[in-house]
């Protein structure tokens, strides 16, 4: 299969850690972006360094008689009259990894769309059979060699302070302060500093649980990225469909408000034996459902379903 894959040219979680994995599964020889962004191919911006979506894929020249056998568009992607005409050949599909819960239904009928990739797909709404999930993912790249080893931090999380985390911080600042536990907890960002991703890396492998609240969206990098460095993921409940998503007590955990935070926050304290085992199934899981890989082929596979 050969992609054309409209994007565009600045950082975007989604969109780049779903290119990598469309890489592993089809070579990067057969996805080819429009327009060509840097960062996909060696190149770095120093704002977004705390991010794993830079990867140094080969650039592959593209053909006037190249052949496409679908066309994936960015809902952040500038739609041209060549696309247009592309869209009403060649099998289209739109891919929305945006922060909000809208849907682009002028896009699907413009391009003629068979399928919408959607990041944020509300568990409470119900949607046309076209909009489908397609929620984040984390990069082969980055999932470290070794996740054995000495965690000396019980709980790690840096972060912006958006949203409502606050709340949920400065309780659980409390709780770690009154057990005296060694861990990492840092409001990031403005005139503070940010750490690069070997940093950031480096500070999770060392650490037994990976704290995960939400950003701008719901779905979160952290959710994918603390059980590939082998952390017990703990997680605010988000009301988005994430296929093949972690289960509370069995390779995970879960909490819809601070009160529950705190009651299982303290059980895991006291429960250093739950909080290994967790985390090793999380782990687990996590290799099979969610790397980049696994995520572009869940989507490649409900592509062909459409042939």
């Amino acid at each position: 299969m050969k992609i054309l894959f409209y994007t565009f040219t600045g950082a975007d979680y989604g969109l780049d850690t779903l290119y990598d994995g469309l890489c592993r599964n089809l070579g990067y020889e057969n996805v080819i972006e429009y327009p060509e962004k840097p960062s996909l191919h060696g190149a770095t911006i120093n704002r977004y360094l705390q991010l794993p979506i830079f990867f140094d894929y080969p650039i592959v020249k593209r053909l006037k008689k190249d052949k496409f056998d679908i066309i994936l568009v960015s809902t952040r992607a500038i739609i041209d009259d060549t696309l247009r005409k592309k869209s009403k050949k060649i099998p289209t599909f739109i891919i929305d990894q945006d922060d909000g819960a809208n849907i682009n239904l002028d896009l699907i009928k413009e391009l003629n769309a068979k399928l919408y990739f959607k990041r944020e797909y509300l568990t409470t709404k119900k949607y046309d059979p076209k909009i489908v999930p397609l929620s984040f993912s984390y990069s082969e790249k980055y999932i470290p060699n070794d996740i054995n080893g000495d965690r000396t931090n019980f709980l790690f999380y840096a972060g912006r302070g958006y949203q409502d985390r606050w709340k949920y911080i400065e309780v659980l600042k409390e709780l770690i302060n009154k057990a005296k536990l060694p861990s990492i907890i840092e409001m990031v960002g403005g005139s503070e500093r940010v750490y690069n991703q070997k940093e950031y890396s480096s500070l999770l492998i060392n650490s037994k649980i990976g704290l995960n609240l939400r950003g701008y969206g719901f779905d979160s990098g952290r959710y994918y990225e603390t059980p590939a460095h082998g952390a017990l993921l703990f997680s605010f409940r988000f009301p988005i469909v994430i296929e093949n998503e972690f289960s509370d007590g069995n390779n995970a955990a879960f909490f819809s408000n601070v009160d529950e935070m705190k009651s299982k926050f303290n059980y895991l304290i006291k429960h250093p034996r739950l909080v290994h085992d967790l985390s090793i199934k999380g782990h687990e899981h996590f290799m099979k459902y969610h790397t980049t890989k696994q995520r572009a082929k869940q989507m490649l596979d409900k592509i062909k379903d459409k042939f």
